[in-house]
């Protein structure tokens, strides 16, 4: 059973105490005194212990981002969630906020809700679960009063509603076992502690385009990479995408995050890579890197994602007669087209100390050219990944060997990712038995007497 959980645990919610009280029916209670090192971060340590001791596997978002990314990958996997509707611990970028409220964070839970069940998920195996008992009971009512049906099964963070939220979630996960055994599915013996929970890494871009370019030359390659592209249909740009990199590395993020930049802005490209191994760790499962530099661009400084095509490639003409230009192509003086000075760039300011060819930088129709009759004969980037993608006469004899630089590189990010971790994240676990001891003093007492702290 694939189980989502959502939760911020504010408010001083002990993280192992209340997993504990939620998941002592699925792994044995002994198990948490034994093997639970709460030094550890809850989405490390609790996915662990289910993946050593049962069938299942747990997703746990912190936050609205971490949410967002793994339910992109597997929205339509997940057997059950647990929603929390507070998630104010970690604020989400006013950009990444799907909808413009100051509140949302607040009550990021609803919105969670609606996506699973827009999904697929079914209501009966949804729950809610917060210590915001009148934020809920609002909601409730303003389901009625819309002619829509309350969510059916709501927990608050006190102890009788804790243990009927256990018992909820040990029938759904007797339910699965019992459908597992009917149709035969799987192989899980927990004394092999055999268990893989599939971890595709997210790779992020600057350009609406980029990871296009990416997808595109992965499958032209036949590279098999276990990665999942972040469609974004809107242009980042550098500083907003090392934004969004610095945010998710403050919070452990379950699957490796990949943040991939173009290699045109110095400043931007110290920051992300590191000279000795090519990428940075930043922690917390995220890395960065700058694109390599193609061997036929060796001297080239503004390397954005179209420059691993040949400039023979870029000039290509689509059957209207518009292409790509590079800005070395124009007199940056007067803006006109080397070749033909008739014909002329648009912003004329976009030249200014990139006409040198090893300075080049792409001139595509948001920049335009422009004819004697004024018609702009640039291509968009949109349209040329376009042509190139769906291998459109005469885009579909292009050479796409300069984009295995890039794949090597993710590859050597995924082979290092436990290294990594273990070498910035990883606490060392001698001396931590004696506080388990300390903690376990207290969490040995009566379950409900235990989960009455909770609030």
């Amino acid at each position: 059973m694939k189980i989502l959980w959502f939760e911020d645990f504010g408010g001083g919610l002990n993280e192992q105490l209340i997993a504990i009280e939620i998941f002592r029916n699925l792994i044995p209670i002994e198990r948490f005194y034994s093997d639970y090192d709460p030094g550890i971060d809850i989405s490390i340590e609790l996915p662990r212990l289910f993946k050593k001791y049962t069938p299942h596997q747990i997703y746990i978002c912190k936050s609205y981002l971490e949410w967002d990314n793994i339910y992109k990958q597997y929205k339509e996997d997940f057997d059950i969630a647990i929603i929390g509707i507070n998630g104010s611990m970690f604020n989400t970028p006013q950009h990444r906020k799907p909808i413009d409220t100051h509140d949302f964070d607040r009550k990021v839970g609803f919105y969670i809700y609606f996506q699973l069940l827009k999904s697929g998920i079914k209501d009966e195996n949804l729950a809610f679960f917060t210590g915001d008992a009148d934020l809920l009971y609002a909601f409730m009512q303003t389901c009625k009063e819309i002619l829509f049906d309350p969510p059916k099964y709501t927990f608050q963070k006190k102890s009788d509603d804790i243990e009927v939220l256990r018992e909820w979630i040990e029938v759904k996960a007797n339910l699965w076992t019992k459908q597992l055994s009917i149709t035969g599915k799987g192989n899980y013996n927990v004394q092999e502690q055999n268990f893989h929970i599939a971890k595709p890494a997210i790779i992020f871009t600057e350009g609406k385009t980029d990871w296009q370019h990416l997808k595109n030359a992965q499958k032209k390659l036949n590279i098999i990479l276990d990665i999942f592209y972040h469609e974004d249909i809107k242009e980042i740009g550098d500083s907003i995408l090392l934004r969004d990199c610095e945010v998710y590395a403050k919070v452990f993020q379950q699957t490796p995050l990949i943040f991939i930049f173009d290699r045109d802005n110095p400043q931007i490209i110290n920051k992300v890579s590191e000279s000795d191994k090519g990428y940075k760790y930043w922690g917390n499962n995220v890395f960065s890197f700058a694109i390599p530099i193609p061997d036929h661009r060796r001297n080239y400084e503004n390397i954005s994602i179209e420059f691993y095509y040949t400039d023979n490639e870029i000039a290509t003409e689509d059957l209207a007669g518009r292409r790509l230009f590079l800005t070395s192509e124009f007199d940056e003086r007067s803006g006109n087209y080397k070749q033909n000075p008739i014909i002329h760039v648009g912003n004329q300011h976009k030249l200014r100390g990139v006409t040198k060819r090893e300075k080049s930088k792409i001139v595509d129709s948001d920049i335009g050219v422009f004819n004697m009759e004024g018609q702009n004969i640039a291509l968009s980037k949109a349209m040329f990944i376009e042509n190139v993608g769906q291998d459109i006469f005469p885009f579909d004899k292009f050479e796409f060997e300069p984009f295995r630089k890039i794949f090597e590189m993710i590859e050597k990010i995924l082979q290092n990712t436990d290294k990594d971790a273990e070498r910035v994240g990883a606490a060392d676990h001698k001396g931590r038995v004696g506080k388990l001891g300390g903690e376990c003093q207290r969490l040995c007492r009566p379950p409900l007497d235990a989960a009455d702290e909770l609030g």
